[in-house]
């Protein structure tokens, strides 16, 4: 992840399982004036848009758990955890959540720093990446269909559950992320 001020939280020593993987986060610069190690078996994190906290997906004792500050435990589940995007306004997390350790289909869940859980969409098939809208109002994701025919599409959901198909192409589309200019990267 990159912070709005350039700064990278980074994966060390990363170690693949599947289409899985952990590693250290580190801390770095894009100036490469080094780098400052964080924690052992991260497996994703996101800063917060005044970069003043990491969010991380944590693998302990065979469970994801999502920790916002580092340390302070959000969420924890025995599948595991993807994707995680803090929204601009630092008051939620949208992460997906997979029953299963290494299935891509699963649900899309909300977490606020209480740690209260909502589920904005589940049983999705193959959820590639997650942002927040340029406002917040809606979560961007990528997913895949039921359908094999079927390409990965770029959708969106508001948190009145109220979904949409924003891009679909002849190719399969995997969202990376959205600045807040609302340029999109795919």
């Amino acid at each position: 992840s990159a912070s709005p001020t350039g700064e990278l939280a980074v994966s060390f020593d990363h170690r693949a399982d599947g289409e899985l993987g952990l590693g250290t986060l580190a801390r770095a610069t894009l100036r490469g004036s080094g780098t400052n190690r964080v924690v052992d078996n991260v497996r994703d994190a996101d800063w917060t848009r005044d970069q003043n906290e990491l969010l991380i997906v944590r693998r302990v004792r065979n469970r994801d758990q999502l920790e916002w500050p580092l340390g302070k435990v959000l969420y924890a589940t025995n599948g595991y955890l993807s994707n995680p995007r803090v929204s601009r306004d630092g008051l939620r997390v949208v992460v997906g959540e997979h029953s299963t350790y290494g299935a891509a289909d699963g649900d899309i869940v909300v977490v606020d720093r209480a740690g209260t859980r909502s589920a904005l969409l589940t049983n999705l098939h193959d959820i590639g990446g997650l942002a927040w809208s340029p406002d917040d109002d809606e979560v961007w994701f990528s997913a895949g269909s039921d359908d094999p025919q079927s390409f990965a599409t770029l959708q969106a959901i508001n948190m009145s559950g109220r979904r949409r198909t924003i891009l679909a192409e002849r190719s399969d589309v995997m969202l990376m992320d959205i600045h807040s200019s609302g340029r999109v990267l795919l």
